[in-house]
């Protein structure tokens, strides 16, 4: 039997090598220049901010976290619990962003500050 269209599959590979294919250059910056951009508060880890930040990554979910492969990122989340800064730690997140004018619990603040000495800011 003769077909006159092409199959899903042959579609789909035409697509892709129709398209452009765009270059993404990493560029580092401080997380002093973070708090900067993002017009944030820090509420813990001050003397860190001139650590660098290499990546970022958002996610609301501790699973999605905990899947994340990147070193020295910006953990953007609107998680405000003690487990977040926690879950940065062991994702080798660098600072901790907590979006949509949500504040951190105590709980979470205090652990970044005292136990883990993670940057922990609020936009």
């Amino acid at each position: 039997m003769r077909q006159d269209r092409p199959s899903a599959e042959a579609r789909a590979v035409d697509n892709c090598s129709q398209r452009a294919i765009l270059k993404v250059q990493k560029v580092a910056m401080t997380i002093r220049e973070l708090v900067q951009v993002l017009s944030g508060e820090v509420v813990s880890g001050e003397d860190k901010l001139d650590k660098s930040v290499e990546d970022f990554a958002a996610a609301d979910l501790l699973s999605d976290v905990l899947a994340i492969e990147k070193e020295n990122y910006a953990l953007m989340t609107g998680l405000t619990n003690a487990q977040i800064v926690r879950t940065a730690e062991i994702t080798n997140a660098c600072c901790v962003v907590i979006v949509r004018n949500k504040q951190p619990k105590r709980p979470a603040i205090t652990l970044a500050r005292r136990v883990l000495d993670k940057v922990l800011l609020v936009i």
